[in-house]
């Protein structure tokens, strides 16, 4: 059994669950919310309390951010943010988990209403991993109000999922593919943008043959449109990745 309390800029819990999927090199992380309003503390949160605990079966977090701006020129602030998850892992492969986190303003400005926000910022997400021999795969499903916006700064509802699956050819060769998609589920929200992002990527590990020291090239294709109903571009990336020892 591990505790721990943590104090200042961390990992947050709502990320527990959206890390399942945030895997890829370059592209993704698209559709959980971990990385939509920036202030609210679905990612890396700075200024929070946090409490952890690690067992044998579960993992579980709680978190608060105390009074604090939302970070959007708005004129109000966040009265405070909090966060909890639970990851079940008493399984031999499977470790299935949920979060909730939650931002309350102190209160919602007609500036805000302009950028399509009308209450308090709620997301939601539950996630999935499995892995055996040199196979793994991870999943996430989310739902957002008041957290997710487009292009143009515009916020609105949203439903969101990200898949991610992993192969380990052998000890230096590895493959891995998915996507991201996200779409409005709100009625008052009158953009076009969605996300509709497949995902691959190629692996090459030296040294140590860990994969902590690696090559690699990654596309994107996306599907989607942006705001307005234009098409996002094709994007691919090659990069090296090098872990230095002190």
């Amino acid at each position: 059994m591990d505790n721990a309390l943590i104090l200042g800029k961390y990992w947050s819990a709502y990320y527990d669950i959206a890390g399942f999927t945030d895997q890829f090199m370059t592209f993704g992380a698209q559709a959980s919310g971990a990385f939509s309003a920036g202030a609210s503390g679905t990612g890396r949160a700075d200024r929070l309390i946090q409490f952890r605990t690690e067992q044998d079966d579960y993992h579980a977090s709680v978190q608060v951010q105390l009074r604090h701006d939302a970070l959007r020129g708005w004129n109000t602030d966040y009265s405070y943010t909090m966060a909890g998850s639970l990851i079940y892992k008493g399984w031999e492969d499977i470790k299935l988990g949920a979060s909730i986190a939650y931002g309350k303003f102190d209160e919602v400005t007609p500036e805000m209403q302009n950028e399509g926000i009308d209450g308090d910022d709620l997301s939601s997400i539950i996630g999935i991993t499995y892995k055996k021999d040199g196979f793994s795969g991870h999943a996430i499903l989310s739902y957002m109000k008041n957290h997710t916006l487009d292009d143009q700064g515009v916020y609105f509802d949203s439903v969101g999922t990200e898949l991610y699956l992993r192969y380990d050819i052998d000890e230096s060769f590895r493959v891995a593919g998915g996507g991201n998609w996200l779409f409005p589920e709100d009625d008052d929200y009158d953009g076009k943008y969605n996300i509709k992002n497949l995902i691959f990527s190629l692996q090459y590990t030296f040294g140590e043959k860990t994969f902590d020291d690696m090559v690699y090239a990654e596309v994107s294709l996306p599907n989607g449109k942006f705001a307005n109903g234009e098409s996002k571009d094709d994007r691919i990336a090659i990069g090296i990745r090098y872990l230095l020892d002190y």
